[in-house]
């Protein structure tokens, strides 16, 4: 399968040499590259192009161990059972390719990243586009922003556990007071991106949560949060509890780690938690009964040939799909509208 036109790199470049593929195979199998390799790879223009051609082949899932091997045959497809539509008639529910001109609760797939959209929120980030699902984590809750009508100055947001902050600087360049809750380990400067925002703009604008912090946000949101929680009780509560910082009408944005291989069993433990399609079903049809609104569910796994590709564990470029303890999982925007109540006593969980 060739490699779509956005990834590969510009005409003008020459192709490797051959001593670069052999280096590259060698690090890659383990092994010195046969001639037959060598001449095979040649006129990969990239060694990323290159990695992504032997990581396909027979040669290397033979080296990898037994038990983190991909799983053979077919191409990855979305079960029959997580198609189903929900019993529940007041949940709203989709099945079409998903995309960013009208992003719900959708997963990340291919066919986003080659969208228009996705080109021209990759330039709000001043970030080339790429393969990384960590980038369409970051447009899709931009997209998901702009549809709720909150790409816009004078709001109130508050990020949840942040590792990078890339969407925090975006939002204050914008006009808007972000809140933030640092990632352990990680500091309020380390999340300033100077390519997005001054740093005296930033200095004004993003600020660290404290206990004097007030809720009626306009905006929560969080980016790996949720599988840090330790157990899916933990990561449906932190979701719930989120809309407590809300104003009524205010929106909550997760991206979280779905299980597309499996609705019973599924990763848990403190350094990984996936959701299933009935923890997505109890937890949304528990928050409509409440009065809150939830965007429509979306599990269309994607078309495009990268779609069907499931990354072997710690191997894979992209991880749009990636294999965790023998599960598919992939990343899961989920999007939550609080009801017009009055406001609880609210804490950070």
């Amino acid at each position: 399968m060739s490699k779509p036109a956005m990834a590969q790199a510009p005409s003008a470049r020459p192709p490797l040499d051959p001593s670069s593929i052999a280096q590259a195979v060698e690090v890659l199998l383990g092994r010195p590259a046969t001639p037959a390799e060598i001449t095979a790879l040649a006129g990969h223009r990239s060694l990323a192009t290159l990695r992504l051609a032997v990581m396909r082949g027979a040669a290397f899932r033979g080296a990898l161990p037994r038990d983190a091997a991909p799983r053979p045959g077919a191409p990855f497809a979305l079960p029959v059972a997580l198609l189903r539509p929900p019993e529940d008639p007041a949940l709203p529910w989709r099945f079409a390719e998903p995309d960013l001109r009208d992003p719900v609760c959708q997963l990340a797939t291919a066919g986003q990243m080659e969208s228009p959209d996705y080109l021209r929120w990759c330039g709000v980030l001043r970030d080339p586009p790429g393969w990384h699902v960590a980038q369409w984590t970051r447009i899709w809750l931009l997209a998901a922003i702009e549809k709720a009508g909150l790409y816009k100055p004078g709001l109130r947001a508050l990020g949840l556990d942040l590792a990078e902050g890339h969407l925090a600087c975006v939002l204050a360049s914008q006009g808007q007071q972000v809140v933030v809750t640092p990632r352990a380990g990680q500091t309020l400067e380390a999340l300033l991106q100077p390519d997005l925002i001054a740093a005296d703009a930033f200095d004004a604008r993003v600020i660290p949560f404290s206990p004097l912090t007030h809720p009626g946000f306009d905006l929560v949101w969080s980016q790996g949060s949720v599988e840090r929680c330790g157990s899916r009780a933990a990561a449906l509560e932190l979701i719930r509890a989120s809309l407590d910082w809300l104003r009524p009408g205010g929106v909550a944005l997760h991206v979280v780690r779905l299980d597309l291989s499996s609705d019973e069993a599924a990763p848990e433990g403190e350094s990984l938690v996936a959701l299933r399609r009935q923890d997505l079903l109890a937890l949304t049809t528990r928050l409509i009964a409440e009065g809150h609104e939830v965007w429509p569910l979306n599990l269309h796994p994607g078309t495009h040939p990268l779609d069907e590709e499931v990354d072997p564990p710690l191997a894979g470029p992209t991880h749009l799909k990636a294999e965790v303890e023998g599960h598919v999982l992939g990343s899961f925007g989920l999007v939550l509208r609080r009801a017009g109540s009055p406001d609880r006593e609210a804490g950070l969980p």
